[in-house]
């Protein structure tokens, strides 16, 4: 998990908060929103199936191929690999261009922010990808602290800096419109911090109590 530290100015570790006017933490903002996103997109798969069946998740109509799951959950694997090691024995490491991730995010959006369906598809098994998405989401958990509190929808609150008392603050589920508010041209006008919102509230299952956790935002 990220952590957001300024040496000498805070002495409180931020979690998953990118103070992206700076090159590397913004790269690191930007995989942090795509593998949430693929967390997204295989937590959505598996609540459909397991509320509703699989007839609930395809459709002759579907706007969203199969392919975007598999893509979900190579990208997954890939980082439980790294989290293991296991990508030491690899020879090269694999490369994803930014057109392929902006393809699945169109895909992811379009399942989990305006519910459309997978399109079916002959070749591929809805239950086989529920199967690998069940598997999948119970390894990556010990390696992804908030999966529980992510939720599905990606959403980020993007806070102006200090000078502006708290006015400006936003909630943003898409990457696009992120990189529109930081980008250097935006970047004249104010810097900003960016910060995981908290999708979904824990709950203590005996009692049924609700435990709220402040989001705690820094100025810089």
């Amino acid at each position: 998990m990220h952590w957001f530290c300024e040496n000498d100015v805070s002495h409180i570790l931020f979690p998953r908060c990118y103070n992206v006017c700076q090159p590397d933490e913004l790269t690191a903002f930007t995989h942090d929103f795509r593998i949430t996103a693929c967390l997204g997109l295989l937590k959505w798969l598996v609540s459909k199936y397991e509320k509703q069946g699989e007839s609930s998740l395809k459709s002759a109509e579907g706007k969203i191929p199969f392919t975007a799951v598999e893509f979900a959950l190579k990208r997954c694997q890939e980082y439980i690999g790294v989290q293991t090691h296991e990508d030491i024995d690899q020879p090269e490491p694999i490369s994803i261009w930014d057109h392929q991730w902006d393809q699945f995010l169109t895909w992811y959006y379009l399942a989990v922010h305006e519910n459309f369906l997978l399109l079916e598809c002959r070749t591929a098994s809805v239950v086989d990808l529920y199967d690998s998405a069940k598997h999948v989401l119970l390894d990556i958990r010990k390696f992804w602290p908030q999966i529980d509190l992510d939720g599905i929808n990606n959403i980020w609150i993007v806070k102006p800096s200090a000078q502006s008392r708290g006015r400006g603050i936003q909630l943003i589920n898409k990457l696009d419109t992120v990189m529109g508010k930081v980008n250097p041209v935006a970047m004249k006008e104010s810097r900003y911090v960016v910060q995981k919102y908290i999708g979904q509230l824990c709950a203590v299952s005996k009692d049924n109590v609700l435990v709220l956790i402040p989001l705690l935002i820094p100025k810089f």
